[in-house]
């Protein structure tokens, strides 16, 4: 049978059409199943959808006329092809479990994404389903979020609140700017009716980003995201966040040109870029660890997109935490004021050295949704061992330093914005 794995996910099937012609609909509810056979037969031969895809709910189930998967897949195409969003999930479910149709996981998810088009829960919810999955679209836990959040919107009480725990369950595990991109691809998608949802498309999250090491060609009009980058070593690699460049499919700087992605990973929220020119200047990794709370740190990065062609911005702050959301040692808390825009900068420690990558700041009501107290004025960065473990992990060279002799603010920030550019995403 069609079913979902990876977070213990439920798989809804068939469900016949919730509005029925009227004179359909005494005998269908008293489930006097022979008399709405035969009112619903001329009614679905002659074209009508609802009637076509409740025919096809008898003929899948067996009620009032011998079960007949391949007469059930018959019907619920006729409705479907005539846009009705029970028969295209319907039709889907059909191809993903293989009764009555060859078995194909491709055609199964084509017609939920096109019930999902125009609002039907059950649609997105096996959506959600097919990027944990990640046997027809490539896996896409971001994705996989945002569709559980648009499923729980529409469903019934009962079905939204799994929806709901399929979500909250994969929110706990992303980083803060991957929380806060579900946010965003899930309002954009309801502000635009479902036309513009990341992933609703056939060709899926394949076009969300270039595969790695393609290059990332700039110049096309369009700005989708700005955000900020750093030199890493001579040779001419940076270091940028993953959700910078992971919606792009073009990318550039004002300073460094066009820029080619080596590698992402979207778990780490980390991501190494390519320059064509070599940088004598870059930065050092702090040996060690980041350092302890309520050492000084400072940010640096070009959080507006106006400022791109300008000078970086610099802000100070604190370490508040080692860890992130949930105890995550994979990142860090930081008092220091971040926008979007500085994403992927470096944060410096005290001894001008990198002690993380600045990740977007979270709106205060988003992570109170996900945890409680927490101050307005945190924000957060990937650790400068996370940041080591991903760049030996891609054999990326880089140069590490104690991190001694501390320096004041403006010494440290001198430093950094040498080596710090601005990246802008274009479509």
């Amino acid at each position: 049978m069609f079913r979902t794995v990876g977070f213990c996910l439920l798989a809804w099937f068939l469900f016949p059409a919730s509005v029925y012609a009227d004179e359909n609909r005494g005998a269908a509810q008293k489930a006097d199943l022979p008399p709405a056979m035969r009112l619903l037969m001329p009614l679905a031969a002659q074209g009508n959808a609802t009637a076509q895809n409740d025919l096809g709910v008898m003929y899948d189930t067996g009620n009032g006329v011998p079960q007949d998967y391949a007469e059930a897949v018959k019907w619920f195409r006729k409705s479907a092809e005539q846009g009705n969003p029970v028969a295209q999930y319907n039709l889907g479910a059909k191809y993903g479990n293989g009764q009555g149709i060859a078995q194909d996981p491709k055609e199964s998810l084509k017609w939920f994404r096109l019930a999902a088009a125009q609002g039907y829960g059950r649609g997105f919810y096996n959506i959600a389903a097919a990027f944990i999955n990640g046997e027809v679209v490539p896996r896409d836990y971001v994705i996989a979020a945002m569709y559980f959040d648009l499923a729980a919107g529409v469903l019934s009480a009962d079905d939204a609140a799994k929806a709901v725990a399929n979500r909250d369950r994969i929110l706990a595990n992303l980083t803060p700017a991957q929380v806060q991109q579900e946010h965003d691809m899930a309002q954009k998608c309801r502000a635009s009716q479902f036309k513009q949802c990341e992933g609703l498309a056939d060709t899926g999250a394949a076009d969300r980003a270039p595969s790695a090491g393609a290059p990332l060609q700039a110049g096309m009009p369009g700005t989708m995201s700005t955000g900020s980058a750093f030199f890493i070593n001579g040779d001419g690699y940076l270091v940028t966040a993953a959700h910078v460049v992971s919606t792009c499919k073009t990318v550039q700087s004002p300073k460094a040109g066009i820029l080619q992605r080596v590698a992402v990973d979207s778990q780490t929220d980390l991501a190494v870029l390519k320059a064509a020119d070599k940088s004598p200047i870059f930065g050092r990794l702090k040996d060690g660890a980041a350092g302890r709370p309520g050492d000084p740190v400072v940010t640096v990065g070009f959080p507006y997109s106006s400022a791109l062609r300008s000078g970086a911005t610099v802000t100070t702050g604190v370490i508040a935490a080692l860890t992130g959301l949930h105890d995550d040692s994979r990142f860090m808390q930081i008092t220091a004021p971040v926008q979007h825009g500085n994403s992927g900068g470096p944060l410096l420690g005290p001894g001008g050295t990198v002690i993380g990558v600045v990740d977007a700041a979270l709106i205060p009501n988003e992570l109170t949704k996900m945890t409680s107290d927490i101050p307005q004025n945190i924000n957060f960065a990937t650790s400068v061992g996370t940041l080591r473990e991903f760049l030996d992990a891609h054999r990326i060279t880089y140069e590490a330093a104690p991190g001694d002799g501390p320096k004041g603010a403006a010494d440290v920030a001198e430093g950094g914005m040498k080596y710090t550019i601005a990246v802008e995403c274009t479509e």
